[in-house]
């Protein structure tokens, strides 16, 4: 799952695509609500519900292994996703980002969360709400219904990737990886050391940024996923 305003078919992750096509990977590249073709034209929640279900399908297909792979806020997914449905086998997390916990640390966005969940209380959620949304220091407006809006922003819901690692049930073994010099960067303690036990489970940092991590790991993603077969 790529990352915020990004595309199935980002430059950002064709080589590690490619790799994983060499070793014979089955993958499926979703549009994700969040992409630049979509602009937050969905909530979170259903976002997870299409994914459950196409997982669904895919175990229909007799697909014995399913693992999700997301970039950034497509990696903050896998957590959420893990958190509501425990259903998937493996996570590869790579450079996890949307941290809507911290955003209120500003005040203007603790003004904004609460006007939101104002109008939420009086049952506005329908109506447009406009925000200034922040990707790798760059920044972009979006107006988008109030409880869209709230679904990804809401400090203490879905986007919270801390809170979904302490609620994920099923021992998933999960591969975090960070850049050492991504500006998103957290640590092991904020979400990797909240996942439930696995043997497997492991944080690797890289000496890379936000957007190369992905190509620069794809060895060892793939080092990763074969040794789960053993």
């Amino acid at each position: 799952m790529h990352g915020k305003w990004s595309s199935p078919n980002t430059p950002v992750l064709r080589l590690l695509e490619k790799r994983l096509l060499e070793e014979n990977f089955q993958i499926d590249k979703p549009i994700m609500a969040w992409s630049r073709h979509r602009n937050y034209n969905q909530n979170y929640h259903d976002v997870l519900k299409d994914l459950s279900n196409k997982i669904k399908e895919y175990r229909l297909g007799n697909i014995q292994r399913i693992i999700l792979m997301g970039h950034s806020l497509g990696a903050n997914a896998c957590f959420a996703y893990q958190a509501e449905y425990n259903d998937v086998d493996a996570i590869v997390a790579i450079t996890p980002g949307h941290y809507p916990e911290l955003f209120v640390r500003n005040n203007r966005h603790e003004y904004l969360i609460k006007k939101v969940e104002d109008k939420i209380k009086k049952n506005l959620n329908k109506e447009l709400i406009k925000f200034e949304d922040i990707n790798c220091h760059h920044r972009r407006s979006f107006e988008i219904e109030t409880e869209i809006f709230y679904s990804y922003f809401n400090p203490r819901g879905l986007g919270n990737m801390s809170n979904s690692a302490s609620r994920i049930k099923k021992s998933t073994p999960v591969l975090y990886i960070e850049g050492a010099t991504d500006h998103v960067k957290i640590g092991p303690d904020h979400i990797f050391s909240k996942l439930p036990y696995h043997q497997y489970n492991r944080y690797k940092i890289l000496k890379n940024n936000h957007n190369d991590t992905p190509e620069a790991s794809r060895d060892l993603i793939i080092e990763w996923l074969n040794s789960l077969e053993n």
